[in-house]
């Protein structure tokens, strides 16, 4: 991503209802010039944490949980839209879309997002956790990543019902 300072991440995933919660992980972003920073796109393997299937972010130590469950073997449209920089955090300056629809919260660990100083670093797209590799059970289509701004609401929408770009 050129600029992580404001970005868009969309993407459909096709995820069965069978999926093991250690295959959660549908791809990380690590930044290896910056100690420790790193996103993840999941479902949430915690029944006891959230909603459980639900759409998660994770960035660092913190995390945020939709509500809406996406592994339930059908095609599902997500979407991320993130700002970073001084002061920021992932409970005011993330937002995650299901089906072309904002998210409402069910569970947070909220971290500091920190500026974006370098963007140096790999991107694995399948089942990356960072401390071990996992394999992702289910099927990615269509990723969309948008660096230095990040995409209307209602583009994001015409992403899923149109499947259309927003440019």
């Amino acid at each position: 991503i050129p600029d992580r300072s404001r970005y868009t991440i969309s993407l459909w995933v096709r995820i069965p209802k069978d999926a093991p919660s250690n295959e959660s992980t549908i791809f990380g972003i690590r930044n290896n010039s910056v100690l420790n920073e790193h996103i993840t796109l999941s479902w949430n393997p915690d029944e006891t944490l959230g909603s459980y299937g639900a759409f998660r972010i994770g960035y660092n130590s913190g995390f945020v949980i939709g509500t809406t469950p996406i592994n339930d073997g059908a095609w599902h449209h997500i979407a991320v839209n993130g700002v970073q920089g001084p002061d920021t955090q992932m409970s005011t300056h993330l937002r995650q879309y299901v089906d072309g629809h904002l998210e409402e919260v069910s569970a947070i660990q909220d971290a500091s997002l920190m500026p974006a100083e370098s963007t140096e670093g790999p991107v694995q797209f399948t089942g990356f956790e960072f401390d071990r590799e996992m394999p992702f059970r289910g099927t990615i289509d269509e990723i969309l990543i948008v660096g230095g701004r990040t995409l209307r609401p209602s583009a994001i929408y015409d992403l899923y019902s149109l499947n259309q770009l927003p440019y």
